[in-house]
């Protein structure tokens, strides 16, 4: 597993147990407990959503410049 994904399988981890601790320990009515449950879901998933996507335009990126890399290796070593 990358650092990458180990970091953001920590991320959702923390925030996961971080909301559920936040609940547990602050409790209110169960209407109000479920529009925080609902809020911090919806915080963590925009979360993950970004970081997802950041993760995803350095992985292109990454490719992109390997792809580069391996093309002006092959026309050093003259290889079509």
């Amino acid at each position: 597993m990358s650092k990458s994904r180990k970091a953001l399988m920590a991320f959702i981890a923390g925030a996961t147990a971080g909301a559920v601790a936040g609940l547990l320990l602050a409790p209110d009515q169960g209407k109000k407990t479920r529009k925080k449950i609902v809020s911090q879901a919806d915080t963590l998933r925009n979360e993950v959503s970004t970081q997802w996507k950041n993760g995803s335009q350095q992985v292109r990126k990454l490719a992109d410049q390997a792809s580069s890399e391996v093309g002006k290796f092959s026309r050093k070593l003259g290889v079509s």
